[in-house]
């Protein structure tokens, strides 16, 4: 399993985090979230982006397309990282 501990202090950042990590690992469609904000684990969520995300096909498409160049910034500069925050919200 590939854990990265990313620190988000702020709903906009928590967006922005998520959205590039989704957009930079396709392959991941289950993303497992420990909020700090709860007691006894009760600050834990997952996100399906396969389901939830509306440009989730458009997104493995593209990056099908582009191939090893997916890994390019550039590549992924088209990915609409603005559409992971109705996922939080669903």
């Amino acid at each position: 399993m590939n854990q990265k501990n990313v620190p988000c202090f702020c709903l906009l950042q928590l967006h922005e985090c998520l959205a590039q990590l989704v957009t930079e690992n396709l392959d991941v469609t289950r993303w497992l979230l420990k909020l700090d904000d709860e007691h006894d684990g009760r600050g834990i969520a997952y996100v399906d982006v396969a389901d939830h995300l509306r440009c989730y096909p458009w997104a493995l498409k593209e990056a099908q397309r582009y191939g090893e160049k997916w890994s390019k910034k550039w590549a992924q500069v088209r990915m609409p990282h603005s559409h992971t925050s109705h996922i939080l919200t669903s």
